[in-house]
């Protein structure tokens, strides 16, 4: 059987991560996050495993004092990007 992640849109991990969707763009933006697919009216769908681990590393490493240059520096050598 084929694993089937949950695809979500941005407003939905905004409202599940307490985040502005003006946020997620910023992070998109940066490479931070992206989406992996699009519905056919042009939605970013992003899968909702991939992006709750980016989401909560990158909070994580906000309050431990990280810049967003280095964050993404971060996760691009432990590749936890969504």
């Amino acid at each position: 059987m084929k694993d089937e992640r949950p695809l979500v849109r941005i407003g939905q991990i905004a409202e599940m991560y307490d985040l502005t969707v003006s946020a997620l763009n910023y992070y998109i933006s940066l490479d931070l996050i992206r989406h992996v697919d699009t519905t056919s009216s042009g939605h970013r769908l992003f899968d909702l495993k991939l992006t709750g681990e980016a989401l909560r590393r990158i909070r994580s490493l906000k309050q431990a004092g990280k810049t967003l240059d280095e964050i993404k520096q971060i996760l691009r050598r432990s590749k936890v990007r969504s």
